[in-house]
């Protein structure tokens, strides 16, 4: 279904930012006005429409910062923060990029603005992982001011997100209901990949424990009734992880990706995969020819592989051969969500062996884009009424 766009790749990320609207991160009108003005398929135009977009807004939360207005204010900054995220989407695969980092930047720097202005029962958090740390939020239940134990779901990012993008997709549906949130940046993505250089690794069950280690010092934090939270790529990121941490009780992936090795294989002939696998110049040479004149599939490439430490698309997919999940070690009961067509997320879910169940939405009822963006209420509804069970005791 088209939002806008006739191309795909606009209209997916539009959708993506208007979705929002539902938890207070976007307006409707704001966003159909920044889309009126882009020149589609353009990267730049889609840039500086976003930025402009998220300027003015950002200083609308200063004019009513200044008044004492904290609400106005705190509003206004969540809209920025949203608006900063979309406008670098396009500018990822450089991360050297200036106007990637400035515009992340305003993305995090908005939103805990924002938090603070709307007096969100947040604490920003830095997790010890390795030598250094991983950036994040504990973000406690609306009326929640008391430092008792929550249940709580436990997540990090996907592939291009920044954990503050977790805000509309986790936090507040959760908090609402009564849960506590822990959102991390986990290597491969926002700070700890801007900031800290960190790349993604197909092990993501030490990073996860090094999460939980975390949460199991934090008042806050129910330990026997905490859940792992994957959306998007983090469809492959916490089931890996759950595979190996016992100290989950559930689990939820948003969709499940379970080989993505054996998935990558699938889509290219055998004899183009035997020059990727031997690392023959040949496979540079054909995905050269590939990206000649299509900036969209090369920009799809190159924004994910980065985010591995792989410079060049042959080096992802080699990379990628890694990231399976065992399903059959997860061991605490499991909700795969799917939209029609995931095979791979469906692959997942027979996998696994333990309790589980499957959320299939339906788009021709608005259940649709990509992670239900455009129908975060009914997710929100579908995956906490199951936790509710899960975790009830």
């Amino acid at each position: 279904m088209k939002l806008f766009f006739d191309d795909t790749e606009f209209d997916a990320q539009f959708g993506r930012t208007v979705g929002k609207v539902v938890v207070g991160s976007a307006d409707v009108g704001e966003c159909f006005a920044t889309a009126n003005r882009m020149t589609e398929g353009d990267f730049a135009s889609w840039r500086d429409c976003w930025h402009a977009t998220a300027e003015r807004v950002e200083r609308i939360g200063d004019e009513a910062a200044k008044a004492g207005r904290r609400r106005s204010a705190g509003e206004a900054y969540l809209r920025a923060s949203e608006y900063h995220r979309a406008s670098y989407f396009f500018d990822r695969a450089d991360l050297t990029g200036s106007f990637l980092h400035s515009a992340w930047e305003a993305t995090r720097r908005a939103f805990r603005a924002g938090l603070d202005y709307l007096d969100v029962d947040v604490d920003l958090v830095a997790v010890p992982y390795a030598e250094t740390s991983l950036t994040g939020y504990l973000i406690r239940p609306e009326e929640g001011a008391a430092r008792r134990p929550y249940r709580t779901v436990v997540t990090v990012a996907g592939y291009d997100s920044p954990i503050e993008e977790y805000y509309a997709f986790n936090v507040v549906g959760g908090t609402k209901r009564g849960y506590a949130v822990l959102m991390v940046d986990g290597p491969g993505q926002g700070s700890a990949l801007y900031e800290k250089g960190l790349v993604f690794r197909h092990d993501y069950e030490a990073v996860f424990g090094a999460i939980l280690d975390f949460a199991a010092e934090r008042l806050e934090v129910d330990k026997d009734r905490m859940a792992l939270s994957g959306r998007s790529f983090g469809g492959y990121l916490a089931p890996r992880a759950t595979c190996f941490e016992r100290r989950a009780r559930a689990l939820i992936a948003d969709p499940g990706l379970y080989d993505l090795g054996t998935q990558v294989r699938a889509m290219m002939p055998p004899e183009l995969w035997a020059q990727v696998e031997a690392s023959a110049p040949e496979a540079e040479h054909t995905f050269a020819k590939m990206f000649e004149g299509d900036p969209h599939r090369e920009y799809w490439f190159m924004s994910r592989a980065v985010a591995h430490g792989a410079k060049s698309a042959p080096e992802y997919l080699r990379i990628l051969q890694d990231y399976q999940v065992p399903a059959a070690q997860i061991a605490v009961p499991a909700l795969v969500t799917a939209q029609p067509g995931d095979a791979e997320t469906r692959r997942l879910y027979d996998a696994i062996t333990s309790e589980k169940v499957l959320a299939e939405f339906n788009p021709d009822v608005g259940e649709w884009g990509h992670c239900e963006g455009l129908a975060l209420s009914r997710y929100d509804q579908v995956v906490h009424d199951w936790l509710d069970g899960v975790l009830a005791s």
